[in-house]
């Protein structure tokens, strides 16, 4: 049995790592192969799990994992918090790359919208949600112009509420 079978089987992860005294970002790591447990750790979920978990079949596992990401195969993204602003061009870009949008379409407006962007405070969550406003509309969604309408039009409307 492998160890994510294992954790699944008793609750998932919060449990396994409350039932057993771990922390449960702990319990995460090892579940996603971003880190393998101590040997002092490893003993402990060994005896916990009455020997259920097969320790050479996870590490196999974890080391085919670990020269994946070296390789830069399957890299984890993480996403860009919300409340930061879009103050340059690698940022903009870093959000249409996160949203599957072409990078390269932010390259000739894109740093006179940044420059605006840049006084009027406009974070990523604004960006993310008029992109997606965008493509509920049916309209291009990688359009710099639009999404700077959408941002505009967005805000007044909140003011709109505000004022009522």
């Amino acid at each position: 049995m492998t160890f994510q079978e294992w954790v699944d089987e008793n609750g998932g992860q919060s449990a396994v790592a409350k039932a057993y005294g771990f922390t449960s970002s702990l319990v995460g790591s090892w579940y996603r192969f971003e880190r393998f447990p101590r040997t002092d750790n490893l003993t402990l979920l060994i005896a916990y799990s009455d020997g259920e978990i097969n320790v050479q079949q996870w590490a196999a596992d974890f080391a085919a994992r670990s020269k994946e990401l070296r390789d830069g195969n399957t890299q984890r993204q993480n996403k860009i918090k919300g409340n930061l602003p879009v103050n340059s061009l690698s940022r903009l870009k870093a959000i249409f790359v996160e949203l599957g949008i072409p990078s390269e379409r932010c390259n000739l407006r894109g740093p006179k919208f940044i420059a605006r962007w840049k006084h009027s405070k406009v974070a990523v969550s604004e960006v993310r949600d008029a992109v997606i406003n965008l493509t509920d509309k049916g309209r291009d969604n990688g359009d710099i112009e639009l999404i700077h309408k959408e941002i505009n039009s967005a805000r007044r409307s909140a003011l709109g509420r505000l004022e009522e």
